[in-house]
């Protein structure tokens, strides 16, 4: 019988910036049965779709990168695949086409950015495919996002083709026909061996950076340790400190402040805010995007850094503390849209119902942080987990909800 056809995404690697064109697009997809396959793709909307000359080898996972093209150009693709035996192109016994897709390069720097965040999008389909028609309107009323970040658990466990398929891909499908897809590594998805084999993302693919427009966003994994001298920490403190971009927006699973009325939470993001704040403040960021707590916050740490709370992705949701003065703590689904240029950052964020939950705008730079208006680094690093595997560099001191489902991991749907 014919097979399945996942797309993945038609920017399984994140944009970066070069002078003058994009790197490239990369369309991934996964088909239930193994599969030849075939991308025909051309640039500009009129253009015609070119068939490259070889097939991909038979198999399940598919992935196909477009050379690199003009940023002020499009990409339209469509997806073939057969079974796995000698292609013949035009015969409907044996070539299956998709529906075809176009996505554009990221902008250039000095160029205006919009992008989309949410996350946590596990465990209740319909939910998370409320929240994806609502970006689509969104997107259609005020203009398309560069680029979807995903702030973590994008499935129950990820073990299961099901649940990717029920849980992620299929809501997701009209975004990911056309929008670059950017995911963050969450607690729910390190039960999944196969996570990293199915988006190709840069460097050691857990932790990375990416440019587009005035923005540079560095997504973490809060699950490696952060203790100093780790190679994550390494990374990030380098990286900052060579970064140009007039914005610094860092992207992770669990938030540096909760809005969550459960205490453990709370302890487990205030602990990790001790280590990883001071580092933000002084690589500059402003922005830093998170999840794991199914609802919206925003809180202002000392020092200026704006933490956001993107988990209403379609999770169960969590009742919300009182906020704090400043604060914003929403029980709600949600996503936000992000819009920058070299001197502000503007972030709405709304319901499925388009009702707004909460919004504000940073400036650059209204003063210059004085020195002693950054915390301090403690003093000690935190204790290694000593049920770590050998190799294994996972912080277990801040892995709060274990994915099996325990409290206070999961709770009733509404």
């Amino acid at each position: 019988s014919p097979a399945d056809v996942t797309p993945v995404s038609p920017g399984g690697e994140p944009p970066s910036a070069p002078a003058a064109t994009s790197s490239g697009v990369t369309v991934a997809w996964d088909t239930s049965a193994p599969t030849t396959g075939r991308v025909r793709f051309g640039a500009g909307a009129g253009a015609g779709l070119v068939v490259p000359e070889a097939d991909l080898p038979c198999s399940t996972h598919h992935e196909v990168a477009f050379p690199a093209l003009p940023v002020s150009a499009e990409y339209r693709y469509g997806i073939a695949w057969s079974p796995c035996a000698e292609w013949i192109p035009g015969n409907d016994r044996f070539e299956r086409w998709s529906p075809a897709g176009s996505v554009r390069p990221p902008p250039l720097p000095g160029r205006p950015l919009v992008f989309f965040a949410y996350g946590d999008t596990r465990a209740y389909p319909e939910r998370h495919t409320r929240v994806v028609q609502a970006m689509l309107r969104d997107a259609e009323t005020r203009g398309w996002p560069a680029f979807v970040l995903n702030t973590g658990d994008l499935t129950t466990t990820g073990t299961a083709e099901t649940e990717w398929r029920e849980q992620f891909f299929q809501p997701l499908a009209p975004l990911l026909a056309r929008v670059p897809f950017v995911p963050v590594f969450g607690n729910h998805d390190a039960q999944d061996e196969d996570w990293f084999l199915r988006f190709r993302l840069p460097g050691n693919e857990a932790w990375f950076s990416f440019r587009a427009g005035d923005a540079e966003v560095f997504v973490l994994d809060a699950y490696a340790r952060f203790a100093p001298g780790t190679p994550q920490l390494r990374w990030l403190e380098e990286s900052l400190a060579a970064s140009t971009a007039p914005w610094r927006i860092v992207a992770l699973h669990i938030p540096l402040r909760s809005c969550a009325a459960n205490r453990l939470r709370r302890r487990t993001a205030d602990r990790l805010a001790e280590w990883l704040g001071p580092i933000l403040f002084r690589g500059g960021v402003r922005l830093v995007l998170a999840g794991h707590d199914h609802l919206y916050g925003r809180t202002v740490l000392d020092g200026g850094l704006t933490v956001v709370t993107l988990g209403g992705g379609g999770a169960p949701t969590y009742e919300a503390r009182e906020p704090a003065d400043g604060e914003v703590c929403v029980s709600a689904l949600n996503f936000a849209r992000v819009e920058i240029d070299a001197r502000r950052l503007r972030l709405h964020a709304l319901d499925p119902d388009g009702n707004t939950l909460d919004e504000f705008e940073l400036t650059r730079e209204p003063e210059a942080v004085r020195a002693d208006s950054i915390p301090a680094l403690p003093d000690a690093a935190p204790s290694p987990d000593p049920a770590a595997p050998e190799g294994a560099d996972r912080a277990a001191t801040v892995l709060d909800s274990p994915p099996e489902g325990d409290a206070p991991c999961d709770q009733p749907s509404p």
